[in-house]
């Protein structure tokens, strides 16, 4: 999503959005990064620091948490 126009009108879509006007869309808008993963690529890891969100605007996301008791890692709940 190369313009402001197209990224605006994808925001009109996600839900989380709904009820904000085009003023308010085009403000996040202008402060997203695009970004591609390739399959298989961790997006992010619990236990790291973070700032802001993902939105994922083709293609699919899994949530995976794994416990101490069966990796020997970090506890992680």
């Amino acid at each position: 999503m190369s313009d402001l126009k197209q990224t605006v009108g994808f925001l009109h879509k996600v839900p989380l959005f709904h009820g904000l006007d085009n003023r308010h869309l085009e403000h996040i808008a202008k402060c997203m990064v695009e970004r591609d993963f390739p399959v298989g690529h961790s997006i992010v890891t619990q236990g790291k620091g973070g700032e802001g969100f993902f939105v994922i605007v083709s293609g699919k996301a899994e949530a995976i948490r794994e416990l101490a008791l069966l990796d020997d890692g970090l506890r992680t709940a």
